[in-house]
């Protein structure tokens, strides 16, 4: 009770209820920024050396050797792109098929072939992959230095070695039924290379290989003569007579002229002027016939020149018929496809020497050095 007796009303706490506050819900908190994830891929290219792939450095490395000379050889070979074209010099060209050094070639070349596959025989495709530098790095150096115009076909040689010993190299062990299909193939490769290596080059200068074909063909419908006519000097001094000359100028001719030049020549009795006209016929036929011995080669040179001039208006002007046919058009535009095809023929008969050279010297080499495990 109060003091004053008197019911005191209550006094609302200090701290009144506050209206509910509720409670801050959570932000949600940024995640934390995903490191990003790298996915690499690892080929293992782990190469085994082993007893067997020690064993079979030396033929990697006689690979390397044989090779190059190959390509030496392929070069003394004397081959080139024009000798599709030139129709005039076919009987030269066919002699480079069995000349010596494209012999040397196809032997060598068969070797490094049947040394490319035995090395790559059971060591795995990693390993095989050693073909490709020892290939490559003569086929380089050589077209890039020495022979620069056939760096194309050396790296097709390359390329179908390498090619094959990579197939060899999924072989558990030396098969002649597999090393028959093995090289099949590779030199179905080879003959494909020697159709896009000579289509590139006859493309690339397609109007001089059109021109010397034509050149060719029209020298070859005329008889097969030269743009440029030599008659030898020995010809025109050999071709005339004295004979000759005194058919030419005979002694009635003479008479005329001793006629004409002499007045006193008609006061002459008949007997001194037979004898003039015989010592001046005599004459006339000796200084002539030497004159024309002594210039024989200003006339055979006249008279090649005067053929070779009318040879090559008529070959120009066949050759630019030729060129208005619409059926030469069609030849025109795919005669790098013709040539490479024919190119791609001869590569095929060369090839089956090859495949069976290669088959012999593998054969061989598996017999004379067995792999070791």
């Amino acid at each position: 009770m109060p003091p004053d007796g008197k019911q005191g009303k209550s006094k609302p706490d200090a701290k009144q209820a506050q209206p509910a506050v509720p409670a801050p819900v959570p932000q949600p908190q940024a995640p934390a920024q995903m490191q990003e994830v790298r996915r690499e891929i690892v080929i293992p290219l782990r190469i085994k050396v082993g007893k067997e792939f020690k064993s079979k450095l030396p033929f990697l490395l006689g690979l390397l050797v044989l090779f190059t000379f190959a390509l030496i050889m392929f070069d003394k070979s004397n081959f080139k792109t024009t000798d599709l074209s030139d129709m005039q010099r076919v009987q030269y060209n066919m002699p480079k098929l069995y000349s010596l050094s494209f012999i040397l070639f196809i032997i060598l070349f068969s070797i490094s072939l049947a040394l490319g596959i035995y090395y790559a025989i059971g060591l795995g495709w990693i390993s095989s992959l050693l073909v490709i530098p020892a290939t490559l790095v003569p086929s380089l150096i050589l077209g890039l230095i020495f022979f620069p115009w056939l760096m194309s076909p050396f790296l097709a040689l390359s390329a179908t070695i390498s090619f094959t010993a990579i197939l060899a190299s999924f072989w558990p062990k030396f098969s002649i039924s597999r090393a028959w299909t093995a090289l099949s193939v590779a030199m179905i490769v080879f003959a494909l290379l020697a159709f896009f290596v000579v289509f590139y080059k006859v493309a690339e200068n397609k109007d001089v290989h059109v021109d010397l074909f034509l050149n060719s063909l029209v020298a070859q419908s005329q008889g097969g003569g030269a743009g440029t006519i030599s008659i030898p000097a020995q010809v025109i001094s050999s071709s005339v007579s004295k004979d000759d000359f005194s058919s030419f100028i005979t002694q009635n001719d003479v008479r005329e002229i001793l006629l004409a030049s002499y007045p006193n020549f008609a006061s002459l009795s008949d007997s001194e002027k037979e004898l003039a006209i015989q010592a001046f016929h005599t004459k006339f036929i000796d200084l002539g016939y030497a004159a024309f011995q002594k210039n024989s080669g200003l006339v055979a040179q006249a008279l090649s020149t005067s053929l070779s001039a009318r040879f090559a208006s008529s070959s120009e002007a066949l050759k630019q018929q030729i060129y208005v046919l619409p059926q030469f058009k069609q030849i025109y535009d795919r005669y790098a496809l013709f040539t490479a095809a024919i190119a791609a023929l001869v590569a095929s008969f060369i090839a089956l020497f090859i495949q069976l050279l290669a088959l012999g010297f593998l054969y061989a080499l598996h017999k004379l050095v067995p792999p070791q495990q």
